[in-house]
């Protein structure tokens, strides 16, 4: 699967080997600069111009899929990664600012440190 961002706000999932559209994924009020998956391939994570970071659940079935929104940069959101044992992400964004999200418990994540 390849996951890609769009200027329309939208997060399009694709099937590499037909080339296929499988998803598209709607969550953020602007464009897209960002998607990394999870090092399992579970978890996807996409940034963008509204200052957000989007957790899309890929485990679970395609129907109303209803992301988690991570919240705390005050400007655009231009990169997203996952650390290798996928259990922080790390975002840039345009407000100067690096940001660590832990997982602090089952659904809640939080910028490291708080």
């Amino acid at each position: 699967m390849l996951a890609s961002g769009s200027g329309d706000g939208t997060v399009k999932l694709w099937d590499l080997e037909t080339g296929n559209l499988l998803e598209t994924l709607t969550g953020h009020s602007g464009a897209v600069w960002s998607v990394a998956f999870s090092p399992s391939g579970k978890t996807l994570a996409s940034s963008g111009h509204d200052a957000t970071i989007k957790l899309w659940d890929l485990a679970g079935g395609t129907s109303s899929r209803e992301p988690e929104t991570l919240i705390g940069h005050s400007s655009a959101v231009q990169s997203v990664v996952f650390s290798p044992n996928g259990k922080t992400v790390i975002s840039g964004s345009g407000d100067r600012t690096v940001k660590l999200w832990r997982r602090v418990s089952q659904g809640e994540v939080r910028i490291a440190g708080r």
